[in-house]
């Protein structure tokens, strides 16, 4: 397991599922991105612990898709002039060692999380897990406005 594959390792893989495949996120759009730290109000205690999620929108040709993905415990977050306007090129996930602890054993490993847009704008970061949210149409013919 080398190699990260986000229908194995993205932790609820199957609510993103389309017909047992990963989404394709070319041409994908941000319609929201939310960054969260994780301080502990009532004791005054700071963690450097952040989550990011981020909704996209997928432009199927037949139904666009809403897809929500949460990142936890996030660190060397970096945002080259992210633009929600612009859509995403690539979105790709790779494993990263972390080093060994006190004792000399390894630390559970990363993951590298790269996001390219098509104007070379990016989002990149690592975090520790990733997580499915939610998938839903865009526009649910159901509902009337």
């Amino acid at each position: 397991m080398n190699e990260f594959t986000p229908v194995r390792n993205v932790e609820h893989s199957q609510v993103v599922l389309d017909h047992g495949l990963w989404p394709d996120f070319k041409e994908a759009k941000i319609s929201n991105l939310v960054f969260r730290g994780n301080d502990d109000l009532h004791t005054d205690n700071r963690r450097d612990e952040v989550t990011i999620e981020i909704t996209f929108e997928l432009h199927d040709s037949k139904q666009p898709t809403i897809v929500v993905l949460q990142f936890n415990d996030c660190d060397s977050i970096y945002m080259g002039e992210l633009n929600h306007q612009d859509p995403i090129c690539d979105l790709t996930f790779t494993y990263k060692a972390r080093g060994t602890d006190i004792e000399g054993d390894p630390l559970p490993r990363s993951v590298a999380v790269h996001f390219e847009e098509v104007f070379g704008k990016a989002l990149f970061f690592n975090c520790l897990k990733v997580q499915a949210l939610e998938r839903r149409l865009k526009y649910d013919a159901t509902k009337r406005h």
